[in-house]
């Protein structure tokens, strides 16, 4: 039996501690960034007093700790690893060398950036990336600025030069990376739902990705669609993606659509109703580590780690205790138990499409499709 049919009879049964390992690793190299997207949790300059505190921007994983932890997820089965996280990944002084390792673990490497340090890798280490995700958040260079206080109009015609050298260099015959452009729509942005489609096609991307902004209570608020934007963003995508999709594929579309339709998106409340449609799997499937060596168990369990691995060794944390007690809250309790309190899961839940995957793989594979 393979490692991942092993993964799929542990999931189904609820193995409280698996043996396989996760199918995805999220790694946070560094704290570091050199951006100031004006959504953004850690370093919008709306968040003023809710910034993370001084020490949190230094943070960052030690090289020969991220080398260990490959090695390990590679024995233990783990399929996809993205580095991405608190800051910009290739800011990482081993940045390079951790993803040729990664290529070399038989493990596909997906990276998630701000595009602005693109043209300064070697062609060999793009070649390494199979996913290349770009935080893009806008279609213009007016809106790009606005978005990024401390970059100008002249970033994002930098970043859009290097995604075009990209495509070219797909045309001439390098099968990677694989660019996924990712929006987070707000109110500063939701007008160029269409430029941003059109955007993406000219570039050459494989998919597009949208998501509605979540913000930080009483400081990005100002942020979040009202009701107006959010039906107005509803009609426009529900008649453009539909035209697009022979062109790109559109990651999380059916996510994009329910939230602005089912949800309250004036108030950043998301997933009320969703994260309760399907069982929480993400203990089995899933796991993020940060920037200071912390391993929590999905994209929003910031504050409540599972171990730490200047402590421990990963396949040592990922069987213990906390794992083991994670993974019984998941499959006993509803996301409303106090257990939960500290994600926030019924608010937006970042990791829903991966459980809404997982399920439908299970179900598949029990005959209950």
């Amino acid at each position: 039996m393979s490692l991942g049919e092993r993964r799929l009879e542990e999931m189904a049964g609820r193995e409280p501690s698996p043996q396989t390992g996760p199918q995805q690793a999220v790694v946070d190299l560094t704290n570091r960034c050199n951006n100031n997207c004006l959504a953004c949790w850690t370093r919008s300059p709306l968040l003023r007093d809710k910034a993370p505190s001084r020490d949190w921007y230094g943070q960052e994983l030690p090289g020969v700790v991220v080398k260990r932890l490959i090695a390990e997820l590679g024995r233990m089965g783990c399929e996809i690893l993205r580095f991405s996280g608190g800051g910009e990944p290739m800011l990482h002084p081993d940045f390079e060398e951790l993803v040729g390792l990664t290529a070399q673990a038989g493990i596909r490497c997906a990276v998630t950036t701000n595009g602005t340090y693109l043209r300064q890798l070697a062609p060999a280490t793009l070649e390494a990336v199979e996913e290349l995700t770009v935080s893009l958040w806008s279609a213009t260079p007016q809106s790009y600025a606005r978005l990024h206080p401390n970059k100008t109009q002249n970033t994002f015609k930098r970043i859009v030069a290097a995604l075009d050298a990209v495509r070219e260099a797909r045309l001439a015959g390098h099968q990677r990376p694989e660019v996924v452009i990712a929006n987070v729509i707000s109110a500063v942005n939701h007008h160029e739902l269409e430029a941003m489609l059109e955007l993406a096609c000219l570039l050459g991307a494989a998919r597009v990705y949208f998501t509605l902004v979540d913000p930080v209570a009483d400081r990005t608020d100002g942020l979040l669609l009202d009701a107006a934007a959010a039906a107005e963003v509803l009609s426009r995508a529900r008649e453009l993606f539909p035209r697009y999709r022979p062109r790109i594929a559109l990651d999380n579309e059916q996510g994009f659509l329910r939230r602005l339709e089912e949800n309250d998106p004036q108030h950043g409340n998301y997933d009320l109703r969703a994260v309760e449609e399907v069982p929480c799997l993400v203990g089995w499937h899933f796991v993020r580590v940060m920037a200071d060596g912390a391993v929590v168990p999905c994209c929003r369990a910031v504050n409540l780690p599972m171990g730490n691995l200047h402590d421990a060794p990963f396949g040592e944390i990922w069987r213990a205790s906390p794992y083991t007690e994670f993974r019984r809250h998941a499959d006993d309790s509803r996301l409303t138990h106090p257990y939960f309190r500290g994600i926030g899961c019924i608010k937006s839940c970042d990791n829903l499409m991966h459980n809404r995957e997982w399920q439908r793989i299970l179900d598949e594979r029990s005959g209950n499709a």
